[in-house]
């Protein structure tokens, strides 16, 4: 959740920039084009056109679908990875806080830490002892510590009807600007 809230926001915040900047009905374009590669974000995908592109592989060399031919012949898939979402989520709440530290980056850490599948199972668990520390006078857990951070992280589950009404103002404004062009 805090990876999506993150990318939410780190979208929205470029679109509304983007907005302040331009006041025209023409930034409606770059809006749009700027969703749809925060829509189509994967380097996964746009490493994929670059082959198409490159003549790596033909689309009849494998099975696509029509979303996704229409997607790598117009180039819609751009690669804007979350961490630059989560390095901005965690600059603005040291800024906002005034602060060296962020509180919500310490919260991701010591909630990604999972057993992998490929160690385990095939399923993804949370382990305990990750948050075991040896040292001279014995063990030290961060379990409480771990817990205590769930009850933190329900903060991006909570505010993301903020996000979305800050979504539909600025689709409000986009619809505005259009039927007034």
């Amino acid at each position: 959740m805090i990876e999506t809230y993150a990318f939410g926001n780190y979208l929205y915040s470029k679109l509304h920039d983007l907005l302040l900047r331009d006041e025209s009905a023409s930034a409606n374009e770059a809006g749009l084009e700027l969703i749809l590669k925060f829509t189509n974000s994967s380097r996964y995908k746009a490493n994929e056109q670059a082959k198409l592109k490159k003549g790596t592989f033909a689309l009849n060399d494998y099975s696509f679908t029509p979303q996704a031919i229409e997607r790598m012949t117009m180039g819609l898939a751009g690669s804007e990875h979350v961490m630059n979402a989560l390095r901005k989520l965690y600059q603005d709440e040291r800024a906002h806080l005034s602060s060296d530290e962020s509180r919500f980056e310490l919260t991701y850490d010591i909630l990604s830490e999972w057993v992998h599948p490929s160690q385990t199972s095939v399923f993804h668990q949370y382990v305990e002892e990750t948050h075991e520390i040896r040292t001279s006078v014995g063990r030290i857990g961060l379990f409480d510590s771990a817990t205590f951070q769930c009850a933190v992280a329900i903060h991006f589950i909570t505010d993301a009807n903020n996000q979305y009404q800050w979504a539909m103002q600025l689709a409000d404004e986009m619809e505005r600007r259009a039927s007034e062009s």
